[in-house]
């Protein structure tokens, strides 16, 4: 089970666009690389430990709908490398994540309408000072 903040827009980042695709036609391939999907930098000020999800390109998918209708057998054995050690959760996970990219706009998620890519913030949480088992947004 995955835990911690923003748990939709971390998982969601599995359907990110790659480089190529979110830089538009005409750019030069790059590698693929190894997605970061947050980032834990220590708070200069306080030293507390904080959450960093720098925004990426996302847009809807209607063709993963389909994810969403079968069955759960058939969508572990079409959606895991290992569909016998996945946990309980692991198809309601993956069928909230798929319904988050097709619903929820990125620019929702991290800004940036109309400004471009510069205007994007990224998600930033540090740990709730009264709860430790919650997170609040900075």
């Amino acid at each position: 089970r995955l835990g911690g903040p923003a748990v939709d827009v971390r998982s969601a980042r599995a359907f990110a666009l790659d480089d190529d695709a979110a830089a538009g036609a005409g750019s030069l391939p790059r590698p693929r690389s190894l997605a970061v999907i947050h980032d834990a930098p220590k708070s200069s000020i306080s030293g507390e430990s904080r959450i960093k999800v720098e925004p990426f390109e996302y847009e809807p998918n209607p063709q993963l709908d389909v994810l969403l209708q079968i069955p759960d057998d058939i969508l572990l054995k079409v959606a895991s490398t290992s569909p016998e050690s996945e946990s309980a959760g692991f198809c309601a996970g993956l069928r909230r994540t798929v319904s988050f990219v097709n619903t929820v706009p990125r620019e929702s998620v991290f800004g940036g309408g109309g400004g471009g890519a510069a205007a994007d913030k990224p998600l930033v949480y540090t740990r709730s000072r009264n709860n430790l088992n919650e997170w609040e947004r900075v």
